[in-house]
């Protein structure tokens, strides 16, 4: 039998007819005194032998609770040496299923009388002289806060009931991220999570209903992965507790698992600005939300126009009933902000030649960047520094394109601006009387084109006219080609030609009546 050597209580079992001694213990510290006195004994239901009482110096001078064996589960093991203190040995007292303390942190906790009962499953109802000395330091539990406290310098009457025996076995399912308590179907590839709220279990036996099976001494949640699909799982739990009165006990839980059919789409990238459509299919409803919860939307498949990077969450459900979250990270990729400087290196006997700088910042090492130099000429230019020599005069677009890559996807910027390329032409001769309306005038031609001067695209033009001896004779700062030497007899004059943003040209004009 389970006994403590000089212990100062005893247990003693006897024949129905009290005559003989069936088995008898002795239990305690092991001092030759008694440690506690008892107030409540039973044998219950299940022939289980329970045991309480209390101790202390209030009950001796010199005493302590102190020394009295405890179980590795106690709900106190330790104690202050002024405690109750509770018990449960197996009915043929070879085992001690459970020992605990029961009492407060520092004033002495006793009981006058006999107050105390145990009912038939082995649960102690117990009065107590409790947070004596004004003290409030019992542990009270499941009660409202304000009776917790004692409002006097005397002992409060304090009552516990202490469930000695009670085993219960609970079990909820719930999802990996333990956000959906209860959930009872998943979708393959998904796992389940099987969570143990069993109360009393000392050992915890699983059975998953698809010829797995575990064995734990612990309730940690259980991570579990079903294989075959379209199939209905009956999950079984059972709670173990020797020492209890109910020893075993089951409960089962349901998962009907399926094969997932929702789709949803990977994260992916898009250029600032614009817009796109979040892909999604499979379910039967779904509920899209954005990070900052200003976007949402029950489409499959909405369109979004994110200023920034923006994740978007979606939980969906399946006819089967399934449910499902997911993320979508749409990585938002600022466009290229183009820039290049244009500069058109001119005199005044030649087409001009185009110089180009390409000033953009490019924060990206894979970022593509060429120019175009005329509208119907599709080659590339992709130097930062280009000197371009036009075959023929004219009016050209120039164009640099920037690229960026955002997924699948080219984000493409761009910047363009017209440049004139036209030869500056100047005469040497001008002949007002000689045919009437043919080389009249002093005219300043731009380009190939007839008749076309530069301030008709937009460039000014000023005209000084000398004489031999540096004397002006004529000047105009709006010049229209409209000087016909009026005035002059025939002979040789000097120029003065301004074109703005082309050239200066200095040179002679022989005037020829």
């Amino acid at each position: 039998v389970y006994y403590n050597p000089n212990g100062g209580q005893f247990v003693q079992k006897f024949s129905n007819n009290l005559r003989d001694t069936l088995l008898s213990t002795v239990i305690g510290k092991g001092s030759f005194t008694p440690d506690i006195s008892p107030t409540a004994f039973l044998v219950s239901d299940c022939g289980f032998i329970y045991l309480s009482g209390w101790g202390g110096e209030i009950n001796r001078a010199g005493s302590t609770t102190r020394g009295l064996h405890t179980t590795p589960d106690a709900y106190d093991p330790d104690g202050n040496g002024h405690d109750f203190y509770l018990m449960v040995l197996s009915g043929d007292v070879r085992t001690l299923l459970y020992a605990t303390f029961l009492g407060a942190s520092m004033s002495a906790t006793h009981v006058d009388g006999g107050t105390s009962r145990f009912d038939k499953q082995g649960v102690v109802y117990h009065a107590v002289c409790a947070g004596c000395g004004g003290r409030s330091d019992f542990p009270a539990e499941n009660v409202p806060m304000a009776n917790r406290f004692n409002q006097s310098e005397n002992c409060n009457n304090a009552v516990f009931k202490f469930d000695l025996s009670q085993l219960r076995a609970a079990v909820r399912t719930n999802t990996p991220a333990f956000d959906y308590p209860g959930v009872n179907k998943i979708c393959l590839p998904d796992k389940i999570v099987f969570e143990n709220f069993s109360y009393g279990g000392k050992i915890y036996e699983w059975d998953f209903g698809d010829g797995t099976t575990l064995t734990t001494t612990n309730a940690n949640p259980i991570l579990h992965e079903y294989k075959e699909s379209n199939r209905r799982y009956t999950v079984w739990l059972k709670a173990i507790a020797p020492e209890t009165c109910k020893g075993v006990d089951s409960m089962s839980v349901y998962v009907e698992v399926f094969d997932a059919l929702a789709r949803v789409q990977d994260d992916d990238a898009l250029c600032a600005g614009s817009e796109y459509t979040i892909q999604a299919s499979g379910a039967a409803i779904y509920s899209w939300r954005s990070a900052d919860g200003i976007f949402t939307s029950g489409l499959p498949s909405p369109v979004v126009k994110p200023a920034d990077t923006t994740v978007y969450y979606l939980t969906y459900t399946e006819l089967s009933g399934c449910m499902g979250k997911d993320t979508v990270q749409l990585n938002v990729v600022p466009l290229i902000r183009t820039e290049f400087m244009l500069e058109r290196i001119t005199d005044c006997f030649s087409r001009p030649t185009l110089h180009i700088v390409n000033l953009t910042d490019s924060l990206v090492a894979t970022d593509e960047m060429f120019f175009y130099l005329a509208e119907e000429d599709t080659t590339r230019y992709d130097q930062t520094e280009i000197v371009h020599q036009y075959e023929k005069d004219g009016t050209y677009i120039v164009k640099l394109v920037a690229s960026r890559q955002a997924g699948s996807t080219s984000c493409v910027s761009e910047q363009s601006t017209p440049v004139d390329i036209f030869t500056l032409k100047v005469p040497n001769v001008i002949t007002p009387d000689a045919t009437l309306g043919q080389n009249d005038t002093f005219v300043i031609q731009y380009g190939d084109t007839q008749g076309q001067a530069p301030n008709d695209l937009g460039y000014p033009v000023a005209v000084k006219i000398f004489n031999r001896w540096g004397d002006l004779l004529y000047e105009s700062t709006d010049y229209k080609n409209d000087w016909s030497g009026s005035g002059l007899a025939s002979g040789t004059y000097f120029f003065e030609v301004t074109v703005q943003r082309h050239a200066t040209c200095k040179g002679w004009v022989q005037l020829l009546r």
